[in-house]
């Protein structure tokens, strides 16, 4: 009888532990923009020093407390007895490739190391967000995995984009075909998320639909807002966009 409670226990635990898990990887997603973006440039550097120290130390802190809690994910999936120790091991494994390249790159803007870090950021916020939702998604079938890698190529897009960006790029002049790209695929990405949220909030009336529509909406404003005044001009919009970014995955992860 003590054993047959005990799995119940120890499976709400691993879903506590991976709520707080997915909240350190939406700080350090955040963080991690931030710095990229308020970094860009020698001017932005001076004029944000004190706020990209303290967004390093931010950054430093919920990285480490997020690989530790892979760690414990890991040992809690296993004594759960949970069919999806597979995605804990998954969990621990990109969070200690980051921290390896964290180490060999450091605060390099070659595109590979912002891509590498920027998609590795939001796969561990997708997994541990899996490992919480558990038993309760929604489970629209395929769609939702199919939107979730198309938010995948347009966050690759936007760090190659982010890699190179220059302070002449506004409205559509400027740019580097990457910026464009990004921008293009950008306006079509947020149209297929407002147009699938909205279609399981109202068909399947799923609440996690309506909340990624929203997203989709703001995702698109910030970024005609961003493109229109230049993305260096203000980063902050970009910061925010990132953000929403963030949020629209979480949002497929338990709708999927």
């Amino acid at each position: 009888m003590k054993a047959d409670v005990a799995v119940p226990n120890a499976t709400l635990v691993l879903r506590r532990t991976a709520w707080l898990c997915a909240a350190l990887m939406a700080v350090v997603v955040v963080a991690s923009a931030f710095l990229r973006h308020h970094g860009a440039s020698a001017a932005l550097q001076a004029a944000w020093a004190s706020e990209l120290a303290l967004a390093r130390q931010v950054h430093r802190v919920a990285a480490t407390l997020a690989l530790i809690g892979a760690v414990v994910l890991v040992v809690l999936a296993r004594r759960a007895r949970s069919p999806r120790v597979a995605l804990a091991w998954c969990l621990l494994g990109v969070g200690l490739l980051l921290s390896v390249v964290g180490v060999a790159g450091g605060a390099s803007r070659a595109a590979p190391v912002v891509v590498i870090n920027l998609l590795g950021g939001l796969a561990m916020l997708a997994l541990c967000v899996r490992l919480a939702a558990g038993d309760t998604r929604a489970g629209v079938g395929r769609a939702a995995p199919i939107v979730l890698v198309l938010v995948a190529l347009q966050a690759t897009a936007g760090a190659f984009a982010s890699a190179n960006a220059s302070a002449d790029c506004a409205a559509l002049t400027g740019c580097s075909a990457y910026a464009l790209l990004h921008r293009t695929s950008g306006v079509l990405l947020a149209f297929t998320l407002m147009a699938f949220g909205g279609w399981t909030a109202w068909r399947l009336q799923r609440p996690s639909g309506a909340t990624l529509a929203l997203i989709g909406l703001l995702l698109l404003l910030l970024g005609t807002i961003a493109a229109g005044i230049g993305s260096t001009t203000l980063p902050v919009l970009i910061v925010m966009h990132n953000a929403f970014g963030a949020a629209a995955v979480a949002a497929l992860v338990r709708l999927g």
